[in-house]
């Protein structure tokens, strides 16, 4: 075609002027048309980060117009088809990306995440489109392409986000290997915690939700965001004005309503003058969530109300300076597990936690892409 003609001549003209401290692997790509002879943009960016994978259009140009003076960008992806400047640098790329039985078109996706990983770019011309359909319409997040490439959630194209939770997946990965809680672990944490409170709620208008623990500071240090992006569970006191006994509790939880959540509660005595009930999931290996039950509690002494995870909770000033001052009184630093500074034990990963072990440099995020409901790419 036109097209693949117009390429090779860019091509040719960027490996003439190619210089040893030139750094990008020519890898050129093209406008596309498909069926219905539309002109489209292909150019996109990739984000695969803590445990998701997205792809974002690129709306920029390069500081460098195309041969013709056309408008040029560079990314991470871009057409099917694509022109290699080495013949080594393709056959490299095609002996990491392996088929997948599911899905014929993956290794389109496997090969992008090669070249995303290997920073080789994609340099996209507006000129002479390519005709061909979007790859990233017949892709799909398939069992081989989420335990290879460590994926829960994709998004291909916008609107288009698929999940495949990887079997065992659980705060573990955590505590062994200091990476982000899974995808699908802290979803199901914060979505387990909305469903507790509702259900609480409603068995009684004198039943109420106090958030503790790493609960109570996700309040204050992720707002809105979502979970710690390293907590294991979710903490929370279920309060009542009424007398109830935790037999009455738990009978509660036999009920249809309860089943309903697809939640297991356990009784276990202890926890001063609360009653510790525990909750999990079949399908998750850790728990989910620690509760502890109380009746006759005044519902005046907890009187601040927020928002958390979409539910409303309840606090008092009381409870805010035991939570900073008593339980966690240590110097401000962010930690997991026995008190150990975020850092990433499997170097690689791509939902390693930043290394938090150097004071003089901070401790942060990039931005809040870690968080479940964040796909953004930057």
């Amino acid at each position: 075609s036109e097209a693949l003609v117009q390429g090779i001549h860019l091509m040719r003209q960027r490996l003439a002027h190619k210089t040893s401290s030139d750094s990008k692997t020519p890898v050129l790509g093209f406008a596309t048309a498909g069926t219905d002879r539309l002109w489209r943009w292909p150019s996109r960016r990739m984000r695969h980060q803590y445990w998701k994978l997205v792809y974002a259009p690129v709306e920029e140009a390069a500081e460098e117009p195309g041969p013709s003076g056309e408008i040029c960008s560079w990314s991470s992806t871009s057409s099917g088809t694509r022109i290699f400047g080495h013949a080594r640098t393709l056959r490299s790329l095609l002996a990491s990306a392996g088929h997948d039985p599911d899905c014929e078109l993956n290794w389109m996706v496997d090969l992008d995440l090669q070249m995303h990983h290997e920073q080789i770019k994609v340099l996209t011309c507006a000129s002479r489109p390519m005709p061909e359909e979007d790859y990233l319409l017949r892709v799909e997040l398939t069992k081989m392409l989420s335990e290879k490439h460590q994926v829960e959630v994709a998004e291909f194209l916008p609107g288009n986000r698929q999940v495949k939770c990887l079997p065992g997946a659980n705060w573990f990965q955590v505590a062994q290997k200091g990476l982000v809680a899974p995808w699908c672990f802290r979803r199901d944490v914060a979505r387990a915690f909305s469903q507790v409170q509702e259900w609480w709620t409603s068995l009684d208008p004198r039943n109420f939700l106090i958030p503790e623990e790493g609960t109570f500071l996700t309040l204050f240090r992720n707002g809105a965001a979502g979970m710690l992006p390293w907590d294991s569970d979710f903490d929370a006191k279920l309060y009542t004005e009424a007398d109830i006994t935790m037999e009455f509790f738990m009978n509660k939880t036999r009920e249809d309503k309860f089943m309903a959540l697809e939640i297991e509660a356990y009784a276990y005595d202890g926890c001063g003058q609360d009653n510790y009930v525990l909750l999990r999931r079949a399908n998750i290996t850790h728990h989910i969530g620690d509760c502890y039950v109380r009746g006759n509690q005044a519902r005046s002494g907890h009187p601040w109300r927020a928002n958390l995870f979409g539910v409303q909770i309840s606090l008092s000033p009381d409870h805010l300076d035991h939570i900073f001052f008593t339980r966690y009184r240590t110097p401000v630093q962010k930690l997991f597990g026995d008190g150990i500074q975020l850092q990433c034990f499997h170097q690689g990963h791509n939902a390693c936690m930043p290394d938090c072990r150097d004071a003089s440099k901070p401790c942060e995020f990039e931005d809040n892409f870690v968080h479940v409901d964040h796909f953004a790419v930057a």
